[in-house]
C-alpha cells in the first residue's frame, strides 16, 4: 500500500482544511511549524531502518517466541534482555518500587497501538499487519511516527506539545508544559473551581494534573529514545534533548 497523500491538492490546501478543524489552542502551538512542516525532505533509508531496528526486534520477538507481557508492560527479563541490546538503562522503579516505564515498555505500548501485535494468553504475539509492516521498515516508521498523536487523550496531546516545541528548538520544561496542558485540562474541566476539588484519592485534581504531567514528560522523553529521535552526543548543560535528523523528520 502506498503511504503518499493520495490527492494532488498542495500542502497549503491540505494545512488550511485540516487546521479548520482542529481547534485555536492546537492550531497556536502547531502553526509557527508550516513552514518546517511543508518542506520536502528526502528520507535516508538507512536512517529509518537504523531507528527502526528496535521497534522490529520487538515485533520479531513476538513472531519468533511471543513477548511475556501483562497490563503493566514487558516481563523484567524481557525488558532487561532489550535494554542490554540496545544499550538502554536498566528499568527505572517508581518512588513505590513498582516497575517503571521503560524504553522496551515504549515500543511495546507503540506495537499494540499500531496493531503490530495481540494478546495471546500470557504472551503478545505478532499479527497479520505486524508481519506486513516488518517488510516495509519505511512503512512502518511512517506509521510508528504517526500513532502516538493520533490516539487521542492526554498523552497524545502531551506527546504533540513535546515534539512540536523540540522541533522549534524550544526548551520546554515540565513547568511550561504543565501550564500549557493544565490550561486545556482546566477548560475542559469546566474552570478553576473544579480543580481545587479533592478526588477520591484525597489529592487535590489540580496536584494530580501536575503529577500527570511530570509523568507525561518523561513517558514522552522514553518514547523519543526509544524510536532513536534524539542526538546521542552528550549536552551537559542542556536540559531538554536534541532531535537528530530521524528525530525532526518524525516529530
Amino acid at each position: 500500500m502506498d503511504d503518499r497523500p493520495n490527492d494532488d491538492r498542495t500542502f497549503d490546501e491540505r494545512f488550511d482544511e485540516w487546521s479548520s478543524c482542529v481547534g485555536p489552542a492546537r492550531l497556536l502551538l502547531l502553526h509557527p511549524l508550516r513552514s518546517a512542516l511543508s518542506a520536502e525532505s528526502p528520507f535516508d533509508i538507512h536512517r529509518i531502518r537504523w531507528a527502526m531496528e528496535p521497534l522490529t526486534w520487538l515485533i520479531e520477538r513476538a513472531a519468533v517466541s511471543g513477548i511475556p507481557a501483562d497490563e503493566l508492560g514487558t516481563s523484567r527479563e524481557f525488558t532487561a534482555i532489550g535494554n542490554a541490546r540496545f544499550g538502554w538503562n536498566p528499568q527505572p522503579e517508581t518512588l513505590d518500587g513498582e516497575r517503571g516505564f521503560s524504553e522496551i515498555d515504549a515500543l511495546h505500548s507503540l506495537a499494540r497501538d499500531i496493531g503490530a501485535i495481540e494478546r495471546a494468553g500470557g504472551r503478545d504475539t505478532i499479527t497479520w499487519a505486524g508481519r506486513v509492516l516488518l517488510g516495509n521498515p519505511l512503512r512502518l516508521w511512517r506509521v510508528a511516527a504517526r500513532t502516538p498523536t493520533s490516539t487521542g487523550g492526554f498523552f497524545a496531546a502531551q506527546c504533540e506539545l513535546v515534539f512540536a516545541s523540540l522541533l522549534q528548538q524550544v526548551d520546554l520544561d515540565e513547568d511550561e508544559a504543565g501550564n500549557r496542558l493544565g490550561r486545556a485540562v482546566i477548560e475542559a474541566a469546566g474552570g478553576e473551581d473544579n480543580l481545587d476539588r479533592v478526588d477520591e484519592t484525597g489529592v487535590p485534581r489540580g496536584e494530580a494534573v501536575v503529577q500527570l504531567v511530570a509523568i507525561g514528560m518523561q513517558m514522552t522523553r522514553t518514547l523519543g529514545t526509544a524510536l532513536r529521535m534524539f542526538d546521542e552526543a552528550h549536552r551537559p548543560a542542556e536540559a531538554r534533548p536534541w532531535l537528530n535528523d530521524v528525530g525532526r523528520a518524525t516529530a
